[in-house]
């Protein structure tokens, strides 16, 4: 997380920006997670990523339901979450958005999008201004590299390929809500800046080199993030990754008939101090 502020300070996306949600869990499937994604179109580089955890839906059977009501007394997702989460996304778009372009956002037809892009005062200044354009895809298009939506289908793929809590069908549940969020960061510190942009290509760009990223404040920002704590004084940061980095995610418990007080990460004194040198984003 660190190493995103750092190296994305100040760098606008280019054109399209694309975002989606991929479907997971925490705890069990009666936990739904909604884990979605903002990414640069060119260069496929992931950009934001919000949690967000819901209600299970759909046909269950009468057991299940039992289940479900005797864990609603412990722990309840928060109403509104889904919206919540993708108005965050949202809300943090617009600091990668250049002026100098008109931009083109490419979602899915999911019916919260166009409603959240639309309520955003950012995103309506750009629209009014005919700067930007928001584009619909149906999701039940062939998911190949002619669809608009492929840098988030891609990322998608790999997400379930690489991280065995997102597989479908799996039984390797994420524990904790800021766990599952700090292995997405993880994967995508992978993604941006160390795979190349494609492995078959034979050039050892790597995604965030495309995007525009030089290669000594790469290289730098590589040799600093495996030695020591990246210094993020005077950055911007952005609500997405304080609510991580501080362990603020609601979270459904593992222990369901004792309960337990502390559930996820213990955030030490020298994390905390970091955050305050840091410039707080507000939505």
């Amino acid at each position: 997380m660190a190493c995103q502020l750092r190296l994305l300070c100040g760098l606008p996306a280019g054109s399209p920006l694309v975002f989606d949600g991929i479907h997971s869990s925490c705890t069990s499937q009666d936990f739904p997670v909604q884990l979605h994604t903002l990414l640069d179109g060119p260069s496929e580089l992931i950009l934001v990523m919000t949690h967000a955890i819901t209600r299970r839906g759909g046909r269950t059977r009468e057991s299940q339901r039992r289940r479900i009501a005797s864990r609603a007394a412990r722990f309840t997702p928060e109403p509104g979450a889904l919206s919540k989460s993708i108005s965050l996304l949202v809300s943090e778009l617009a600091r990668f958005i250049d002026a100098r372009i008109n931009l083109l956002i490419d979602t899915d037809r999911h019916p919260l999008y166009a409603r959240l892009l639309a309520g955003d005062t950012a995103i309506r200044h750009f629209a009014r201004a005919a700067r930007l354009c928001h584009r619909t895809t149906s999701s039940t298009l062939p998911r190949d590299t002619r669809n608009p939506l492929f840098p988030v289908n891609l990322v998608d793929r790999l997400l379930r390929h690489r991280m065995k809590e997102h597989t479908r069908e799996t039984i390797a549940f994420a524990r904790n809500a800021t766990m599952q969020m700090h292995r997405a960061w993880i994967f995508a510190y992978d993604h941006n800046y160390c795979q190349p942009y494609r492995v078959g290509s034979g050039s050892g760009l790597t995604r965030a080199q495309r995007y525009g990223v030089s290669l000594p404040l790469l290289a730098a920002t590589s040799r600093a993030f495996l030695h020591r704590r990246l210094d993020v004084a005077g950055l911007l940061l952005p609500e997405s990754i304080r609510c991580v980095w501080l362990a603020e995610l609601s979270t459904p418990p593992v222990r369901w008939r004792r309960g337990q007080k502390q559930s996820g990460p213990l955030i030490p004194a020298y994390a905390r101090r970091d955050l305050l040198r840091a410039y707080l984003h507000a939505p």
